[in-house]
């Protein structure tokens, strides 16, 4: 399992060295938000896809339903 999780995420950063990888907060902000941002449209481009699939698999089933009534 080791060598999986090392493949997969490389080697392990020193205490010593992860000082120098961090970023200050003014830059890390804005690099870091536009994520949500995008994150965020393309939730709801996903969901609106999805509830066009599953209603136009749904609407089949609405004449026989709607005789049943």
């Amino acid at each position: 399992m080791s060598l999986l999780r090392q493949f997969l995420f490389g080697r392990a950063l020193a205490t010593a060295q992860e000082k120098h990888e961090r970023l200050p907060k003014v830059l890390a902000l804005p690099i870091l938000s536009s994520d949500a941002l995008s994150s965020n449209a393309y939730a709801t481009e996903e969901i609106l896809l999805t509830l066009l699939l599953l209603g136009s698999i749904a609407h089949v089933y609405s004449v026989p339903i709607s005789a049943a009534i």
